[in-house]
């Protein structure tokens, strides 16, 4: 994170409703999968795998699965839940895997959700998870942190996974 307003092409503000920093686009337009509809990855040959950039729209599926670590949440039907859906109220699996865990809330590693707040209007609180912490997001390309407030991307397991990139 960093001290500047802007980071990776949007703006943060504070938004005295909710007291918490928010994402602007450039545009002034919110973007991304907004019907939150799970569909089957596929990852192109040329596609560099944890190289800390998206190369997969609305999921960064390749960034999904690096140094024995995993982001997100793969759905026993083979379905691949990005971070930014988890916990988000909307059953992306079948068997409902990413909306585990998601009532366990203590106040030391629990944030609100960014595409709760951002998207369906409800501040709502959610842990902070292992497969939920320091995942890839890239605002350009619809992939959204876990956090409103970027706690997620504190406390890495993965120390590769510290810092991040803006092109």
């Amino acid at each position: 994170i960093t001290n500047s307003a802007v980071l990776c092409g949007g703006y943060f503000c504070l938004d005295s409703q909710r007291g918490a920093n928010y994402m602007k686009y450039k545009s002034g337009r919110k973007c991304g999968n907004p019907d939150h509809v799970v569909q089957e990855v596929v990852v192109k040959e040329d596609t560099i795998t944890c190289d800390g950039k998206c190369d997969i729209v609305d999921t960064c599926y390749d960034e999904a699965v690096c140094n024995g670590l995993t982001y997100g949440v793969q759905c026993a039907e083979d379905k691949y839940v990005p971070v930014h859906w988890i916990c988000n109220g909307k059953i992306g699996c079948l068997k409902e895997e990413d909306e585990e865990g998601c009532k366990n809330l203590t106040e030391k590693d629990s944030c609100t959700h960014f595409y709760s707040s951002n998207y369906l209007n409800d501040d709502k609180e959610v842990p902070i998870m292992d497969h939920t912490r320091c995942a890839v997001f890239d605002i350009p390309k619809n992939v959204f942190p876990y956090c409103l407030d970027f706690m997620d991307q504190t406390n890495c397991l993965d120390s590769s996974r510290i810092g991040g990139w803006c092109d």
